[in-house]
């Protein structure tokens, strides 16, 4: 069931139903298909980016008094109508499972009363990110790189949807190195010798690099313009599961130039789902 910024699907006076509620699809795609003039049919663009989601809920307030009824009204109103943060929605299921998700209210939302202390309300929330994640942060190393582009699973990483927002660090000791999702081709090319005390931790989301002597995800010295990627546009490298082959495993291909003292990448994510 989902609980909306605190709020639970069942309190004094309140149920969320299932009848009525949405249960979490696969949002739309933004141009997947390319239509041309005196075609039939059209071009799919298989890496088309998802539109926003969104998730539909549906209360039945009843309680035994109007002053009862209104206060729970105002106070889903207070709830739902926030506009300074997105709406924190947590969906827990089969006892410990949960994702996690942030979403806002774009559309009035109208009570239907059935009596003075008896009504439905309905709100449908719009998802600015598609994809559900999991509350934890895992961190995944690959085995030592070498001087062959090796494809190596993240093991314990699993999920149905990208991850666009990665932490990937990379340890030195290398002249060169590179890491690339097997799924999209995405790939990130570190252009920088590292010794082997030093790391350099590279933001997805952020293009950003950062250079550090310590064992750490943060701080360090700016190397953004000697890390590259081969995209345009979007997250520098998008780590996409293999849903078919690989049991929705993500893996990625590795390779050192001149490497020495083990080097390693690791991943830092919460999974993703649909």
């Amino acid at each position: 069931m989902y609980t909306v910024d605190g709020l639970g699907p069942e309190g004094a006076g309140w149920l969320l139903f299932i009848t009525g509620s949405g249960i979490r699809g696969t949002s739309g795609r933004v141009g997947g298909l390319l239509e041309l003039p005196g075609m039939d049919g059209g071009i799919p663009q298989m890496g088309a980016p998802f539109m926003p989601g969104t998730l539909t809920l549906r209360y039945r307030i009843l309680v035994s008094t109007h002053e009862e009824f209104m206060a729970i009204i105002e106070k889903f109103n207070g709830v739902f109508g926030q506009r300074r943060k997105l709406l924190p929605i947590t969906h827990a299921y089969s006892g410990s499972v949960s994702r996690m998700n942030y979403g806002t209210v774009l559309e009035t939302i109208v009570p239907e009363p059935v009596s003075n202390d008896y009504a439905y309300y309905q709100v449908t929330l719009t998802l600015p990110e598609p994809f559900w994640r999991s509350p934890l942060t895992y961190t995944i190393p690959t085995p030592a790189l070498t001087e062959t582009l090796t494809a190596q699973i993240l093991t314990n990483l699993d999920g149905t949807g990208p991850i666009n927002d990665a932490l990937i660090r990379v340890k030195g000791a290398f002249s060169t190195a590179v890491v690339e999702d097997y799924v999209t081709g995405d790939r990130i090319t570190v252009n920088t010798p590292l010794t082997a005390t030093q790391y350099v931790v590279i933001d997805c989301a952020n293009w950003t690099a950062r250079r550090v002597t310590t064992d750490t995800w943060t701080g360090g010295t700016d190397i953004s313009a000697l890390v590259s990627s081969n995209k345009g546009r979007g997250p520098m490298l998008t780590l996409e599961p293999d849903n078919v082959i690989n049991a929705g495993r993500y893996r990625l291909r590795v390779q050192a130039t001149n490497p020495a003292s083990s080097p390693v990448a690791e991943v830092r994510a919460r999974k993703s789902y649909h």
